[in-house]
């Protein structure tokens, strides 16, 4: 019996011993090459200058002008898109969603093996305001369809500590310089008041430190809002969104909302995150990105968060989201953002100031970025160094601020960005899972 059962422990140790050799091992991390995917032709242009944003029309139309001194950034945007509300909102007459699972979750592996359940060529559905991937889109984001507004005209500003903001249409803008303020289910109507031809200035809702002080104010929350100019083109489009003077991603909270006619949506530190911003206006020298932060907060708990955009810029000037280092960089991350034009994708950095560090960590993960594909031409002249698909129309030298027209479904430009998809100059840096939307393939780090 003894005999028995020593053959049979032997017998079960061999075959645990060939099914664990015939288990593969698990697969390793994908390790993008390394490489450059940006151009050089914007490389001086952004050194001292800051920036301002505007938005533009539904017109879709393609810019593709760089003045010789300043090559890297667009002087004109482009229309932008509406969108509408988040999933437990969504209008009727769209298709019904469930509820966003975190971003986390919405975080496709990289190739070889892109999911199943990830779908490829998400660029004409969101740019069209349509849902797609999980990302932010007309239906999930701004002011619920069917929410009554009552009119409030000229400029709003609060100072009531914990006061609640909702069911308005704000008409000439809004101030914050209280703590712990709420603006929800508004709509926040604001223009440039510069005329054609004059720099713009201004943003529809600009968060302030307390009066008197440097102190920022906290627990702000801008969600579920519509926010944009009047019309596509100058006088009437808007500069910026929403400008943090004094916070962080600790102190300042921006989701759901919605952005268009306007050259920025997101201006300085806070946590921007599944909001829908369109860059489809028209201003005069104007820089155009979805976001810019330039460094001045990132230092304080939060640093800047961008987090489960739409991002979309119709120009082929500056960039989808610049990060700069006019002071001391502290944590900036960029996390599973649908992304596309502008001259660069991301623009980094630009040389940073003498004396200035980028502490970090500085952490571009699982972005999606749009690029049109088929045949290719790189302009000369006056818009020499810029990749336009064939058959679309770049914008012209003697009438900056027009957009894109004639742009294809899978995106405006061939290196998701007019020059390329990164201009990096700072590190540390950290690049992984960033991947184009037509085939899932990922981006080689820059």
């Amino acid at each position: 019996m003894q005999a028995r059962v020593s053959a049979l422990l032997a017998a079960i140790t061999i075959v645990v011993a060939m099914i664990g050799a015939a288990v593969p091992d698990a697969p390793l991390a994908f390790v993008a090459a390394r490489g450059r995917g940006s151009h050089a032709g914007q490389r001086g242009h952004r050194q001292t200058t800051k920036h301002t944003g505007h938005c533009m029309t539904r017109k879709r139309r393609r810019t593709a002008h760089v003045v010789p001194a300043q090559p890297a950034h667009r002087r004109n945007p482009k229309r932008c898109k509406i969108a509408s509300r988040h999933p437990p909102r969504r209008s009727a007459s769209l298709a019904p969603i469930t509820a966003m699972p975190p971003a986390e979750a919405l975080l496709p592996q990289p190739p070889p093996s892109p999911t199943g359940t990830v779908s490829t060529g998400c660029f004409s559905k969101l740019v069209g305001g349509e849902a797609c991937g999980g990302y932010p889109d007309a239906g999930d984001t701004g002011v619920p369809v069917g929410t009554g507004l009552t009119k409030v005209t000229g400029q709003l500003i609060i100072t009531k500590e914990g006061e609640v903001v909702s069911n308005k249409l704000i008409e000439g803008g809004v101030v914050i310089r209280a703590n712990n303020v709420h603006l929800e289910d508004d709509e926040v109507v604001a223009y440039t008041q510069s005329k054609c031809g004059e720099k713009s200035g201004g943003a529809a809702i600009t968060v302030l430190g307390e009066p008197g002080t440097e102190k920022p104010v906290t627990g702000v929350v801008i969600k579920h809002d519509t926010i944009r100019g009047v019309k596509a083109t100058c006088p009437e489009a808007l500069q910026a969104g929403i400008w943090v003077r004094v916070g962080s991603a600790a102190t300042v909270t921006a989701e759901y909302n919605k952005l268009y006619w306007l050259g920025r949506c997101f201006q300085s530190a806070a946590r921007w995150e599944n909001n829908y911003c369109l860059l489809n206006a028209t201003l005069y020298g104007e820089h155009y990105e979805d976001v810019f932060e330039d460094g001045t907060n990132t230092t304080g708990a939060g640093g800047v968060i961008i987090k489960h955009n739409t991002l979309l810029n119709f120009h082929e000037q500056t960039a989808v989201i610049t990060l700069f280092a006019h002071s001391d960089v502290g944590e900036e991350i960029v996390e599973n953002n649908f992304m596309a034009g502008g001259g660069y994708v991301m623009y980094l950095n630009g040389r940073p100031n003498a004396g200035v560090t980028v502490k970090g960590p500085v952490r571009v993960r699982g972005n999606r970025v749009a690029r049109c594909t088929g045949e290719t031409e790189v302009l000369t002249g006056p818009n020499e160094g810029v990749h336009i698909c064939k058959g679309t129309k770049p914008e012209l030298q003697e009438f900056p601020g027009s957009t894109i027209e004639g742009y294809g479904e899978s995106g405006f430009f061939p290196l998701g960005g007019s020059f390329g998809m990164y201009y990096p100059e700072y590190s540390p840096l950290t690049f992984s899972g960033n991947y184009w939307d037509n085939n899932l393939q990922e981006i080689p780090s820059p």
